[in-house]
């Protein structure tokens, strides 16, 4: 019975179509994560009843046509005369321009022949106007490569007298190709959290959809840590855990991982740190804590070599100790979990270089958390967000691209490469014969 909140009536009424024809430019998709998912998980049995019928009813007089998980898609300019519509023009105001506003008026009458946008169907855009997805037009995207490799030469206002000063700010989303999930995205772990849909509970690092020792660095790895290496880039900093930067090749010096490294260990004695070939935090260790945390008791039993931190309440220690002359301290894991305060020795050089940043690229991230989102806007440079989903900085930002990170580097790299060693196409020849050092590189325990 719950399927029937998802799938189209057996006999549907006229729908707004969300394909009227435009021009190519305005081939956007947008993804809207359906309201009516939360009555799956809704606590009381009683209101549940109400919101069911309640999202049947949208269902029924709906002018978008969401598919059984509660995504639909539509052109950019269809979207923003549904929003005018639905009496909620902020959530539509993406994108203006003039081929945009004549597509934007045929959809504006296809929705008034159908009667307008009901209330119930307003108030569900509204809130799936916080994950909606955008893609730019392979035009838009071409020209937003253009003026980002302006800015990368010195171009565009950027005051540094010679090269500017480039730092990369990266998010989960460059690293969803390599099938690790994201937070925000339709189906990321915050997202799913905030719907208050059921999540089997995963004590591995599987938890991401794939083993750590696994992935391997995407499109959009690859491109940053060959700009570090001709000094395109300077510094990279990265909200990510999943260790691809340093596998691509980013040496330590270029590199603020703030969050951590879930394959690096140091001592907490000495402050020896190592990389390993394998994932090193304790999961084992995590339900024990967490109930410790949670209700101040368990029955479960500790697991070995382990201890509470104070600040987050979890566990950091891997087991291992310090193989350091005259050390043998314990080793912990760097990862930075809610509570944890950031490392001084990661902060400090991301905070330096994003103070001098005359150019900050911003990749896969909705620069949410802080303190880490705060760095893109300490320099005052030109700001470069590539992001599916709308950010926080988008109004401070001098470039916004709509998109896949991995889409718009190839792009971009185009330019950089021009006709040296083989162009585009030699560096994916180089990238591909990485695979076997990457292989070295990992291995499970």
């Amino acid at each position: 019975e719950e399927e029937d909140l998802y799938l189209p009536p057996a006999t549907p009424p006229p729908v707004f179509s969300p394909m009227l024809p435009s021009p190519p430019c305005l081939r956007l998709f947008f993804v809207f994560a359906r309201e009516g998912r939360r009555a799956r998980a809704h606590p009381d049995q009683a209101d549940r009843g109400k919101e069911d019928r309640k999202y049947k009813s949208v269902g029924a007089r709906a002018k978008v046509r969401y598919d059984k998980d509660g995504i639909a898609t539509m052109h950019r300019s269809c979207y923003m005369a549904l929003a005018e519509a639905a009496g909620t023009p902020d959530i539509g105001s993406v994108h203006e321009g003039k081929d945009c506003e004549a597509t934007k008026k045929d959809a504006a009458k296809a929705i008034a022949a159908e009667g307008g946008v009901g209330r119930s169907e307003a108030r569900a855009l509204r809130e799936a106007a916080e994950l909606v997805e955008m893609w730019d037009s392979e035009a838009e995207m071409e020209s937003k490569a253009d003026a980002v490799f302006r800015l990368l030469r010195g171009g565009n206002g950027v005051t540094s007298a010679g090269s500017p000063h480039v730092i990369a700010f990266t998010g989960a989303g460059i690293s969803t190709s390599a099938g690790i999930g994201d937070y925000r995205g339709l189906k990321g772990k915050w997202t799913e959290d905030d719907l208050g849909l059921a999540v089997e509970a995963k004590t591995t690092e599987e938890d991401d959809g794939v083993p750590y020792e696994d992935l391997r660095p995407t499109f959009a790895h690859e491109a940053l840590a060959a700009l570090v290496a001709d000094k395109t880039v300077d510094y990279i900093v990265s909200q990510n855990c999943d260790g691809l930067h340093s596998l691509s090749g980013v040496p330590d010096s270029k590199l603020s991982e703030l969050h951590g490294n879930v394959f690096r260990e140091y001592c907490e004695d000495c402050g020896t740190e190592y990389q390993r070939q394998c994932y090193v935090p304790r999961d084992d260790a995590d339900d024990y804590y967490s109930q410790l945390s949670d209700y101040g008791k368990t029955d479960l039993e500790r697991p070995w070599g382990t201890r509470q931190c104070k600040q987050c309440g979890l566990n950091h220690r891997t087991g291992q100790r310090c193989s350091k002359e005259g050390c043998r301290g314990r080793l912990r894991d760097t990862i930075i979990n809610f509570g944890d305060n950031l490392r001084p020795c990661v902060w400090d050089p991301a905070e330096y270089h994003s103070e001098r940043a005359d150019v900050v690229l911003a990749l896969g991230s909705t620069l949410l958390v802080t303190p880490a989102a705060h760095l893109v806007l300490k320099g005052g440079g030109n700001l470069v967000i590539v992001n599916r989903q709308r950010t926080g900085c988008d109004r401070q930002a001098a470039v916004v691209v709509r998109g896949d990170a991995d889409i718009f580097l190839q792009k971009l790299m185009a330019r950089i490469l021009g006709d040296r060693e083989g162009g585009l196409a030699g560096f994916l020849e180089q990238c591909a014969r990485k695979s076997g050092r990457y292989d070295l590189a990992r291995r499970k325990d």
